[in-house]
């Protein structure tokens, strides 16, 4: 079937389609070649407590791999015990054990505890460090899992004045001065909302700077193409002769519809392009399936709008009011979700904006794109499409 509607606006619209593609793609790669100065500025990977933190090193001599615990000294303590166990519950049960002064290790001193230290891993514990020091280097080789320090007073009693947090190789993360602002920054939960993004790794920091405003991007330019679908075509006149020609209102619209998806398609290749290639450069493993399935999860939604711009166009013959209407849409919709990640109360908010539908983090961390936000986005595009055609099957067309 021959579409000469079809290939003219394709055509007529192919240099700004390329352009956008490009600066699309330019603006992906420069955003993923960031990211190693980023990740140049995280610290090692660790996690902390009340006084006491644990570092990850990297590989020690035995190829195991190696830890810090260090901790704050605590007034009145002389003498500190840094104890290692497999699981959290071992903690609790010790903590509740000692502090209930129901110790029975029957040793004159601390020191005892060097060459009887296998009576602690009967209670599944193992001793990483007694003395008077403030930290212990370590490689782990086998299954110890969390740590955490007794203090006490002296090398001969037995009776902690204190226990501190536990802290776990679990829990282990990088950080740096970035994430404390991401931290005391409540447009980061506008963005996401409940979801947490490490921005540490590759996945993180290209959902942030990238895939946040990724559909906005894309949405913009589609309702600026696809509102003009009709109006453009009243104002200059030419709609009067394309429908003398033989052309059916049906196929008129039906062939506007398909440019603009060639539109959607050309635009998100050059963006995923750019990601692709910027993970190249930087020399990091290609994250082919989160990218993919992020850039797929789009297409609902951004078929969603596209089919909104259309009907905009049927009810409306000037062509700079669709663009108006279209772009005050856009942005509205993108400001409720914003509200609505933010507010406590503003939860039944999310269901007003269509940009709800579209979880980068979830596709992008998760690699899970949610039925919901492909069926809902896909029956809206149905529903708004199948009215622009019923209207435009019956709008009167003045000369």
């Amino acid at each position: 079937m021959k579409m000469p509607l079809f290939k003219v606006t394709v055509k007529d619209s192919r240099k700004g389609v390329i352009i956008y593609s490009t600066i699309l793609l330019l603006y992906a790669m420069l955003i993923v070649m960031m990211y190693p100065i980023i990740s140049d500025e995280y610290s090692d990977p660790l996690t902390q407590g009340d006084g006491i933190l644990l570092e990850e090193k990297g590989a020690g001599d035995s190829g195991e791999m190696g830890y810090n615990l260090s901790w704050d000294p605590r007034v009145g303590s002389s003498y500190h015990l840094a104890i290692g166990a497999e699981d959290a519950m071992t903690y609790g049960y010790f903590t509740s054990f000692m502090e209930g002064n129901e110790t029975d290790l029957e040793l004159d001193d601390l020191y005892a505890l060097i060459d009887n230290s296998s009576l602690l891993s009967t209670y599944g514990l193992e001793l990483m460090y007694v003395g008077s020091g403030t930290y212990v280097e370590f490689e782990r080789a086998n299954e110890t899992s969390f740590f955490w320090v007794i203090f006490l007073t002296s090398d001969t009693n037995l009776t902690p004045i204190s226990i501190s947090d536990a802290v776990s190789t679990m829990d282990l993360a990088k950080t740096s001065s970035f994430d404390d602002y991401m931290e005391d920054n409540p447009m980061m939960e506008g963005f996401f909302g409940d979801n947490v993004v490490d921005f540490s790794t590759l996945e993180g920091f290209v959902t942030l700077e990238f895939f946040s405003m990724w559909l906005l991007f894309l949405v913009i330019f589609l309702c600026i193409k696809a509102g003009g679908s009709v109006a453009k075509h009243i104002e200059d006149k030419s709609m009067d002769i394309l429908l003398a020609t033989g052309y059916s209102r049906e196929r008129f619209l039906m062939e506007k519809l398909l440019a603009q998806m060639v539109f959607m398609v050309f635009v998100s290749l050059g963006a995923f392009l750019g990601v692709v290639l910027g993970t190249i450069f930087i020399g990091e493993p290609v994250l082919l399936g989160s990218y993919a399935i992020t850039f797929l999860g789009s297409i609902p939604l951004a078929l969603t709008f596209i089919g909104l711009a259309m009907l905009v166009s049927v009810l409306v013959d000037e062509g700079a009011r669709v663009t108006a209407l279209m772009m005050g849409l856009v942005v509205g919709q993108y400001a409720v979700m914003i509200i609505a990640n933010l507010s406590n109360w503003g939860d039944w908010m999310k269901y007003l904006s269509l940009f709800s539908y579209f979880n980068s983090s979830e596709l992008m961390m998760d690699r899970y794109l949610d039925p919901i936000n492909v069926i809902v986005p896909l029956v809206l595009f149905g529903v708004f499409t199948a009215v622009a055609f019923f209207l435009f099957r019956r709008k009167e067309i003045h000369a």
